[in-house]
């Protein structure tokens, strides 16, 4: 989301790098399929959980 939002700012190369340098890890740049595969891995199953908590919690 962040490299489409600064994709259509109209700043500088140096401005765009020091405003949203990206996700490293230990100074490597994560590539954003796997940005987006972590999140995924991370967020349906947080999801699912709310979804059944909400489901299984409701009184009758």
């Amino acid at each position: 989301m962040r490299r489409l939002v600064f994709g259509h700012l109209d700043i500088s190369d140096a401005a765009r790098a020091r405003l949203a340098p990206g996700v490293t890890w230990s100074g490597w740049p994560v590539p954003t399929l796997l940005e987006v595969a972590i999140v995924l891995a991370l967020g349906v199953p947080m999801l699912a959980i709310a979804i059944a908590i909400t489901r299984f919690t409701r009184t009758e």
